[in-house]
């Protein structure tokens, strides 16, 4: 983790914690693997998975609270506090579903996050009665106008990422009318009008933004959301089992972990509009 990313996870955990951000920095016991700890049983981070490995080395009995949302890998001893694919995906298709979509199609990039939620939809479409017409990841800018022809006969399409990619693979479908569905990645400014797309719900995460600029002058990112409430689930952890940590209840939303590490928090539905992203179905543990 750099330098920036690093005085991001220390203030969001320190506003967790009740401690300054120099306290926080001076007792962190993970700093050569990308993390700050709030305890010396538990490393709040590393903030990439592929840090992972190189993060238990140097901390062989303490648990891991890893910032990522890829849990794919099942390391032991890891509570991954990411907005994973399978919560993401799943919301959005749920909600969805009851919008009177039958039969979508995904289209992603070749990111790690496109394929994780690729995954994500063919395990999910059956318990949704869903019917998944075709899953595509593709290089964004090599798209032609006859790639979009069988997605223009779904009721929905699935674009996994944000940012450029995101732009790109959407405006073709959006001009047509084509009802388009997104995770968290979707940011201001690439995202479509009319989009729906799963993310935390403010009403949540407000009260601690407003916490985190009055004390440190400039707004919270998600990073800082999600550095908080590693610091809480560090702090409420009694071993090295993530599916024994009690739920926690964050700025992100009320946090449970399967087995696996991977963390369950609720989320919300947001609509694409022209100056916001509007909730229009709140997380369902507020």
């Amino acid at each position: 983790m750099d330098a920036t990313h690093e005085a991001v996870v220390a203030r969001g955990a320190a506003l967790a914690l009740g401690v300054s951000v120099e306290t926080l920095m001076t007792q962190s016991t993970g700093r050569q693997g990308g993390s700050a700890s709030s305890l010396a049983k538990a490393v709040i981070g590393p903030l990439r998975a592929s840090d992972i490995t190189a993060t238990r080395a140097q901390h062989p009995t303490a648990l891991l609270v890893s910032l990522s949302n890829d849990a794919r890998a099942r390391p032991p001893g890891v509570a991954f506090v990411g907005l994973g694919p399978h919560e993401s995906v799943g919301r959005i298709l749920e909600y969805a579903e009851r919008r009177g979509v039958r039969r979508f199609s995904v289209l992603g990039d070749q990111s790690d996050w496109s394929r994780a939620c690729t995954d994500a939809a063919a395990t999910l479409a059956p318990r949704l009665d869903l019917d998944l017409a075709t899953s595509t990841l593709v290089e964004p800018f090599d798209m032609t106008p006859s790639d979009y022809r069988e997605l223009r006969s779904v009721d929905a399409v699935l674009i996994p990422p944000g940012g450029a990619a995101l732009k790109h693979l959407a405006a073709p479908l959006a001009a047509d009318g084509i009802q388009l569905l997104g995770t968290p990645q979707w940011g201001a400014g690439d995202a479509p009008i009319g989009g729906w797309r799963s993310g935390l719900d403010p009403a949540r995460w407000r009260s601690l933004a407003a916490r985190h600029e009055a004390r440190f002058g400039i707004p919270a990112s998600q990073l800082a959301l999600l550095a908080h409430d590693a610091a809480l689930v560090a702090r409420a952890a009694t071993s090295l089992d993530p599916a024994q940590i009690p739920r926690v209840r964050g700025a992100t939303g009320d946090l449970e972990f399967e087995q696996s590490g991977a963390a369950w928090r609720g989320l919300a539905v947001l609509e694409v509009r022209a100056d916001d992203h509007a909730v229009i179905e709140a997380a369902s543990n507020i």
